[in-house]
């Protein structure tokens, strides 16, 4: 079984870069990458990922306080 990465970022190019070292890996793969926190709960429910990597400051909030929920 592959394990499921959401990315969370406001900079697609950081995003970008991530997802391709991630799927470097035989065990990863990328589901979806999510730009703004405001879009992060209904990406949660589509993609049911096993983890989120996601960047502590974006543009419309905190990651840090996201991840308390």
């Amino acid at each position: 079984m592959k394990i499921k990465v959401l990315l969370v970022d406001d900079h697609m190019l950081v995003m970008s870069g991530m997802r391709e070292l991630l799927e470097r890996e035989e065990d990863i793969i990328v589901v979806g990458m999510v730009l703004k926190l405001a879009d992060l709960q209904e990406a949660i429910e589509t993609f049911n990922p096993h983890v989120v990597v996601m960047d502590i400051r974006l543009k419309d909030g905190n990651g840090l306080h996201w991840t308390k929920k």
